[in-house]
């Protein structure tokens, strides 16, 4: 259990230090980051998304979770997320349906949503 609350305490400080070294741009751009883990930027507007992504700059990772697009990357063990982001301009969600085989449930048809953009970079959004 020590170790567990030293790996914990080591986190927050590492994510301590990552605000910090952040806070002044957060203020500068009118951005309210919430802490869950990490540093999240929920819902924003395409232009916030961009500013943020060019801001921290490296390689972001795109998470999707049902309906929603997140960017995700990691600063010395801090997550750093864009949580529900708006679609980039080039991307849509849309609505489809799929037959599920029968396994303990009866086989059937289901909706889900994929955000599909221009570039062909569809991806099922339920995944």
């Amino acid at each position: 259990m020590k170790e567990q609350i030293q790996q914990q305490i080591k986190h927050l400080q590492n994510l301590l230090v990552l605000f910090e070294r952040h806070e002044a741009w957060f203020k500068e751009n009118q951005l309210e980051p919430d802490n869950c883990g990490g540093i999240d930027f929920n819902e924003l507007k395409r232009e916030q998304v961009t500013l943020v992504i060019q801001h921290f700059g490296g390689n972001w990772t795109k998470e999707y979770q049902g309906q929603m697009l997140n960017y995700v990357q990691f600063f010395d063990g801090v997550r750093v997320r864009i949580w529900d982001a708006e679609l980039p301009p080039s991307c849509k969600l849309v609505k489809r349906t799929r037959h599920v085989v029968e396994t303990i449930h009866p086989a059937h048809d289901e909706e889900f949503f994929e955000i599909e953009c221009e570039k062909g970079e569809t991806q099922d959004a339920n995944s």
